[in-house]
């Protein structure tokens, strides 16, 4: 496989080895299992911290999107042995284009797409000088979604996560 990972705690990033690369810019897929908005936004500090290289990228785009279940009980006044349990899944999504214009909606896109769950996404460029146009859009999305497929592929991604929570 072509994933290297580095792990701390529960936060545990995969960075895809293969990079795209067009007219001297650089992109190149870190994916990451989350389950609560806590967890995204430490994980997301842990990459940047995690290499001097990621924090001299032009732009680092995220997307995430997981499920969380909320169970809730709830004692009918009338007749206190009623009790009813409601379960509520909720979908939590949310993303980032640090500068690159519409580059995180395009990869929250492809995340809804594939029905992802559980995952934050993050894309790095590297500026090489010369202006790509639109064609960078499809490079940011190419290069998410064959690392996303590569990471299913493995086993390291599950096709169903979700976090309970009461």
């Amino acid at each position: 496989s072509d994933c290297s990972s580095g792990s701390s705690g529960s936060i545990v990033w995969k960075t895809c080895k293969d990079t795209i690369v067009d007219r001297k810019s650089v992109f190149q897929a870190h994916i990451c299992k989350v389950s609560s908005e806590e967890m995204v936004y430490k994980a997301l500090e842990k990459l940047i911290d995690s290499s001097n290289k990621i924090q001299r990228a032009t732009h680092n785009m995220w997307a995430y999107r997981f499920t969380q279940t909320k169970t809730s009980s709830t004692t009918s006044s009338s007749t206190s042995s009623t009790t009813s349990t409601t379960t509520t899944t909720v979908l939590k999504h949310d993303n980032n284009d640090d500068g690159e214009d519409a580059a995180g909606s395009r990869l929250a896109h492809l995340l809804h797409m594939r029905k992802e769950d559980g995952v934050l996404v993050v894309v790095s460029r590297w500026f090489g000088g010369i202006h790509l146009g639109p064609k960078r859009f499809a490079h940011i999305a190419n290069c998410a979604r064959s690392f996303l497929v590569e990471c299913h592929a493995s086993g390291w991604l599950s096709t169903t996560t979700t976090t309970t929570t009461t």
